[in-house]
């Protein structure tokens, strides 16, 4: 009787383990199938642009446009595309031109991931097969400013241009940074707006402030490509001012040297 009852609880103990087993390895199935899921899930975060020939009577009209807000908004020659925007076909194929790849044809409904950053060099209609998109490789050449070295009297307005094929602001920005005399100069967005290193400037242009006699330096980066940068150095005189006596004619400049008389 011993034995018997003996070995039934070892069965019945070994029914138990296995059935949790079973439990435990389905539970672990389950999870792996769940974190698995998690883990192979990925977002495109590029911007989709999409190419359409549209017909106006005997002509066509072709556009590039794309959607932000619930507006359509067209694009223009320099408009940037970066690397993982997607270029789609619309309601009708595509010619594509990348300056390397030539008369690509992309089949309406379809598109293209940018493999680098381009530029939009415009779009033109070809009836027979839809639009032709070309592009070009992004080239950010250099900054220049307009004087290496000048000299400010209080605060003078100086602009810069950039040498680039990209018109997007948001590629041609700069930072600028005062690399000598922070006490001699200071920078200004407008009359009233000072900035600092951390501000991006996009209008091509800034004031310069001379906060005392000294000599300063700026140092304009592109944001876009970091090695691009103009340097420029300022030096601040005493402040100028016109005093009238009488007529234009009478004009006489002075001056102010802080006190210390005239000259």
């Amino acid at each position: 009787m011993d034995i018997k009852g003996k070995n039934k609880r070892i069965k019945r103990e070994g029914t138990i383990k296995r059935g949790l087993l079973s439990v435990l390895f389905a539970l672990s199935f389950m999870l792996l199938s769940v974190f698995g899921k998690v883990t192979i899930v990925k977002a495109s975060s590029g911007k989709v642009y999409t190419a359409d020939l549209e017909r106006l009577g005997e002509a066509y009209n072709p556009q590039v446009t794309y959607e932000e807000n619930g507006q359509k908004h067209r694009i223009s020659q320099g408009n940037f595309f970066k690397k993982g925007d997607i270029l789609k076909a619309g309601n009708s194929s595509i010619y594509y031109n990348n300056g390397v790849v030539t008369d690509y044809v992309i089949n309406s409904g379809n598109s293209i991931t940018f493999d680098k950053d381009y530029v939009f060099v415009g779009v033109s209609a070809n009836p027979p097969i839809g639009t032709k998109v070309e592009v070009t490789e992004a080239k950010f050449n250099s900054i220049t400013i307009n004087d290496s070295s000048t000299t400010v009297n209080g605060t003078q307005y100086v602009s810069f241009n950039i040498n680039s094929n990209i018109s997007d602001r948001s590629v041609t920005a700069v930072k600028a940074t005062i690399t000598e005399g922070a006490d001699v100069i200071a920078l200004y967005a407008d009359a009233t707006t000072q900035i600092t290193e951390n501000d991006e400037i996009t209008n091509r242009s800034f004031y310069v402030k001379g906060l005392k006699v000294g000599t300063g330096k700026i140092k304009l980066t592109s944001v876009y490509d970091p090695t691009k940068t103009a340097e420029c150095t300022i030096t601040v005189g005493p402040e100028l001012f016109n005093i009238w006596i009488g007529s234009d004619d009478n004009r006489v400049t002075a001056e102010n040297t802080s006190g210390d008389g005239w000259s």
